[in-house]
């Protein structure tokens, strides 16, 4: 990741942005053949959410309004279309049908949970990241109320995903799947294989 992204998680002296003489810091084959399992050990996503959470300016919750519930999702488009080989056996391209149909689901949990927690049901907020450049027209997002961030910065993106949200749900990206392996403890992370 560029050194930027690195310092939105507050990492940057964790993970000193160095470049190697080959441009290559992990073999390919290694994390794509585990998977996230790779960075999935418990003591290694203990250890990077308390450097995260130090260096995250988390504001006092006293007399603060609850904030809604969060659903953050990356559709990954620009040069992934239905018409792009696949990639070890999967498409990459996801159609929109797939995002709506994980946000209605997530939604339903959100306030399935929020209604048995308390007496007054917890608004839920659906923040769609994307680019423009696209194979489908995201029109159905913004109709369904959806607030669509198009060309936004990538910093944001990974803010989003990484401390903002209760639910993620990715692309077939690394791009998203950085910062929601390394996101707080209480966010689910809804992960459609692609490796």
């Amino acid at each position: 990741p560029r050194k930027e992204l690195l310092q939105v998680l507050g990492l940057e002296s964790e993970m000193p942005f160095r470049c190697s003489p080959t441009g290559k810091l992990m073999n390919r084959f290694k994390y794509t053949q585990q998977d996230t399992g790779i960075f999935n050990t418990p003591n290694y996503l203990e250890y990077m959410h308390a450097v995260m959470m130090q260096k995250q300016q988390q504001p006092e919750q006293q007399h603060q309004p609850k904030r809604p519930k969060q659903i953050t999702v990356h559709i990954r488009r620009g040069d992934i279309t239905p018409c792009r080989p696949r990639t070890n056996g999967f498409p990459r391209y996801l159609p929109n049908q797939h995002y709506l149909a994980l946000i209605e689901r997530y939604k339903a949990k959100l306030a399935a949970a929020s209604s048995s927690d308390s007496d007054q049901q917890q608004p839920i907020q659906v923040v769609v990241y994307s680019e423009s450049e696209t194979f489908e027209p995201l029109d159905e997002f913004s109709q369904k109320g959806y607030d669509l961030r198009l060309d936004g910065s990538i910093d944001q993106v990974w803010k989003a995903i990484a401390f903002e949200s209760d639910v993620v749900i990715l692309s077939r990206s690394s791009f998203s799947l950085v910062p929601a392996v390394l996101s707080l403890p209480r966010t689910t992370i809804v992960y459609t294989p692609f490796w």
